[in-house]
């Protein structure tokens, strides 16, 4: 149990921050994007990873032979990390659609004054 709290509450909270600081300073984006993006995404991210996490490490270190730990831990990270990725991406599309709106009504505001003038 022992090695399942420092994982859960020592490690992970560290790498999910620094998962979601990472990617948004590699897209390109500022430091303060970073902030916030780690603000909006850390605690659900962090409750599911729990959710996931703990309950698999419980089992793994109670069950399953020591031989085949590091397979299972693969195992589930393999799609852990697939649904990182799909959370991320999600929030980029997001954040695209709601860039490509705002320019489709500053286009609009645009045609509006020179229709005026």
């Amino acid at each position: 149990m022992y090695k399942v709290y420092l994982d859960q509450f020592v490690f992970t909270p560290g790498v999910v921050a620094l998962f979601f600081g990472s990617m948004t300073l590699l897209e390109g984006k500022s430091i303060n994007d970073a902030r916030e993006r780690i603000s909006e995404a850390y605690v659900p991210t962090l409750v599911r990873n729990w959710g996931v996490f703990i309950p698999t490490q419980i089992v793994n270190f109670a069950v399953v032979p020591t031989h085949l730990r590091f397979v299972t831990i693969g195992i589930v990270s393999l799609f852990w990390n697939a649904y990182l990725s799909s959370v991320n991406a999600k929030k980029q599309a997001q954040l695209a659609l709601e860039h490509q709106q705002e320019h489709e009504h500053a286009i609009e505001d645009e045609k509006k004054i020179a229709a005026v003038v």
